[in-house]
């Protein structure tokens, strides 16, 4: 086993025409959440690390603080579940569904139809363990390694439309330098031609090669795996 392992993390966002300033956004960007344990985590999750990107789609009307809130509620739930990482991730996931589509229905009579995406990012013990359910898709790179996880498997499959959803789970080993990238509408140019040795670059670098191979909006969580501290 390794020494601790931690995150390092970036946001990337542009808009339309820009990449020093966004250009005014007709629906509010996905929220994301990246967190380690907290005061009141379950000592299950006492070591774990997470990552949270949600996406709203459809005629949602949700604001953009809203969305974070969802984001971060469902890392809040992920923290205080007991049993294992998938279990965990389930539940925040299924919470999430459940407060969606309880807006559809509540909302209902004012147009309001909303869907979406979600993926849940865990480091726990060396090994990232990933749940998505939606149109979104997870990117580990290493230096041997270029993996999608859940490329094209969720057309069709959004969050708020029944009760019951099936998220998929990922596993993978990690090491330091190991890069993960979240994104609810990845780029055709994200792809190992493209993206090969990105695991070698600083994040300033890695941001910027990042963006050049997108021409539109992006917006995205971006992780790398260090070693944490002892």
């Amino acid at each position: 086993r390794l020494g601790p392992l931690g995150f390092s993390r970036v946001s990337l966002a542009r808009g339309h025409g820009s990449e020093s300033r966004p250009a005014p956004r007709r629906r509010p960007g996905p929220g994301h959440r990246c967190a380690g344990v907290g005061r009141m985590a379950h000592r299950h999750r006492k070591d774990d690390l997470l990552a949270v990107l949600l996406s709203a789609t459809g005629d949602h009307r949700y604001e953009g603080e809203e969305i974070r809130q969802l984001a971060e509620e469902a890392a809040n739930i992920f923290f205080g579940a007991q049993g294992s990482v998938t279990r965990a991730m389930a539940l925040a996931c299924e919470e999430t569904n459940r407060k969606v589509l309880e807006r559809n229905i509540d909302r209902g009579y004012e147009g309001v139809r909303a869907g979406g995406s979600i993926a849940l990012a865990a480091l726990h013990n060396d090994w990232l363990f990933v749940c998505q359910f939606g149109r979104i898709s997870t990117f580990l790179i290493s230096s041997d390694k270029f993996e999608e996880l859940g490329k094209a498997e969720g057309e069709g499959e959004t969050l708020g439309q029944s009760k019951r959803i099936l998220p998929r789970y990922y596993q993978s080993e990690v090491r330091p330098g190991d890069l993960i990238l979240i994104n609810s509408q990845p780029p055709s140019t994200w792809s190992s031609y493209h993206l090969a040795g990105s695991a070698a670059l600083s994040m300033d670098q890695l941001k910027r090669r990042l963006l050049n191979q997108v021409t539109g909006e992006i917006e995205a969580i971006v992780i790398k795996v260090n070693e944490g501290e002892t």
